[in-house]
């Protein structure tokens, strides 16, 4: 076939989002020992995750990442030691697991076959089998659909009065609004803030993590269970009854009959992380985002993510903090900057405040203010 008439390859399919749970646990095995690393960077640890282990979600909310570090320890321990009750081919995963990962120097791969006196392609292929296991052992403890997220507790808001209150008039108007902008701007901060100041308003959030809650199934149940604790159980009542079974058309219309019954108390949506669906390319997030944009009409919802992905009344996107909030975000850190280097940090960080936060911590190591702005 001549270069002109050969056709091209095809696009890369896009990653199966169904083995990324499997993909973070095993990530989270591998560090198990780092617990630092456990709570700063494993998706498992998060509090929507870890809310059983620690009094509720918003107990797990206020850890530090030390502290949900060692409780994602606690929750992999604990499912593992349910694997080594059951039958005999978990027991067997349980013990992988153990020698693995568990053990205070960890094993190699070629160590831990050799402890476990089998061949390393066995071994390969019986770990594979036990990260399954294990999966649906810690999936069958947490059982996060029924945990509901919280985002963590803002103290102070600096430079967000203007667009807080608009948020707050517009949710209270009972619209849809979106917040926009990019990462580290601090977009779940103020939707944290606007529903801080909702007061007795009640509030659903939810997180979206590609992999573990990417689901409609879990977003329904989460809902469900959240109206079902407002004394609305339609919805609630209706899944449980479906055993898992999905019917989005009739879950919909119970849903609605679920809001109409708290208009004296309405709440409020709060979705966070949306731009991580990807509806063009994966069909189970096509799902979530149809439902999510019936919501429009039906109550007051607010859309978090770095880009717009669902049609709302109103979207807000942010933009960096001002000069002026900037300063105030230093001053209440103890930091007092010379006006040249104020105005240099501003242009090297755009007012992000995400990255602010990075020059404070930098500057609080004992670096040089100089070398820190460099550095930036």
């Amino acid at each position: 076939m001549s270069a002109k008439t050969q056709r091209p390859s095809p696009a890369p399919a896009p990653p199966d989002l169904a083995d990324s749970f499997q993909h973070h646990l095993q990530a989270a095995l591998g560090k198990f020992h780092q617990t630092d690393w456990l709570g700063e960077q494993s998706p498992l640890s998060a509090p929507y995750f870890l809310s059983a282990q620690r009094g509720g979600p918003g107990a797990s909310a206020m850890l530090s990442a030390l502290q949900r570090g060692q409780a994602l320890q606690r929750a992999l321990r604990q499912a593992n030691e349910w694997l080594n009750t059951q039958d005999a081919d978990q027991q067997a995963s349980s013990r992988l697991i153990r020698v693995t990962y568990f053990r205070p120097v960890p094993l190699t791969a070629h160590g831990a076959a050799s402890q476990l006196e089998m061949s390393r392609a066995t071994y390969f292929r019986r770990r594979e089998q036990a990260l399954q296991h294990l999966a649906l052992a810690l999936t069958r403890q947490i059982n996060p659909a029924l945990r509901l997220d919280r985002p963590r507790g803002i103290e102070r808001l600096i430079g967000r009065d203007e667009v807080c209150a608009a948020c707050l008039d517009a949710l209270q108007r009972g619209r849809t609004i979106g917040l926009s902008g990019p990462a580290g701007i601090g977009k779940t901060t103020l939707g944290a803030a606007v529903i801080d100041q909702l007061g007795a308003r009640r509030a659903f959030w939810f997180t979206f993590i590609p992999g573990l809650n990417d689901q409609l199934g879990s977003v329904l149940f989460a809902l469900g269970y959240f109206l079902w604790q407002q004394s609305a159980p339609n919805l609630w009542g209706q899944l449980i009854a479906d055993q898992g079974r999905l019917n989005p058309g009739v879950l919909l219309e119970l849903l609605r009959v679920d809001l109409s019954a708290l208009q004296a108390a309405p709440p409020v949506l709060c979705f966070d992380e949306v731009d991580l669906l990807r509806p063009a390319e994966v069909e189970v997030h096509a799902h979530i985002t149809a439902f999510l944009g019936s919501l429009r009409g039906a109550c007051a919802c607010l859309f978090i993510g770095q880009r717009p992905l669902i049609e709302v009344d109103d979207h807000f996107e942010l933009d960096g903090l001002d000069e002026a909030a900037s300063q105030q975000v230093l001053i209440a850190a103890g930091i007092d900057l010379a006006p040249d280097d104020q105005r240099r940090l501003l242009a090297q960080t755009g007012g992000n405040p995400r990255l602010l936060d990075l020059f404070i911590s930098l500057q609080r190591s004992g670096e040089a203010i100089t070398d820190v702005l460099n550095r930036l």
